[in-house]
């Protein structure tokens, strides 16, 4: 009766354990990063920054896990960041008014994220605009939601996401 009483302890201590812990870590392939709260692809992000809109300066500082630094008139800068082995953040722009808040964040990836990658996500996704620039083309695919916009800047060749903008409309109620 006591090992059974002991083991009964144990088996609940353990599955607090858990379940405490499971707040507090990510998948990353495979493997569990406890307390690294950061996202570790494309898509952790992007889904993190709608989940979270609007974000703050310091929201956004939390959520990379380093201090965004003011360039003035409300533009805050930060990088290079490695969030993980799938995701490298070369460089971000956040530009906080009082209207609306945008966040414009470089994308480094292993493995090329592509259009199609992107649709499979985000089918509202509309051409906005194709830049033309050195004989690179960079296209802007975007889409509008009640939360504000997601927009994903894709440069042919060789046809990857090279950064991702999110904008949230500041309405005051």
């Amino acid at each position: 009766m006591f090992t059974r009483r002991l083991l009964v302890r144990h088996i609940v201590v353990g599955l607090a354990l858990v379940v405490a812990l499971s707040g507090c870590a990510r998948q990353v392939q495979g493997v569990a990063v406890v307390g690294d709260t950061r996202p570790h692809d494309v898509w952790q992000l992007v889904d993190d920054l709608i989940r979270r809109s609007p974000v703050t300066p310091d929201g956004l500082s939390k959520l990379l896990g380093v201090p965004l630094k003011p360039a003035g008139a409300g533009t805050y800068r930060a990088g290079p960041v490695t969030l993980g082995p799938e995701l490298t953040i070369p460089a971000v722009r956040m530009v906080d008014l009082p209207v609306v808040a945008a966040i414009l964040i470089g994308i480094k990836t292993p493995e090329c994220v592509r259009l199609t990658d992107v649709q499979g996500r985000y089918p509202e996704l509309a051409k906005r605009v194709a830049i033309i620039q050195g004989g690179r083309v960079t296209e802007q695919w975007a889409a509008t939601y009640p939360w504000g916009a997601v927009s994903f800047a894709i440069q042919q060749p060789p046809g990857c996401v090279q950064n991702v903008e999110i904008t949230y409309p500041k309405i005051k109620r």
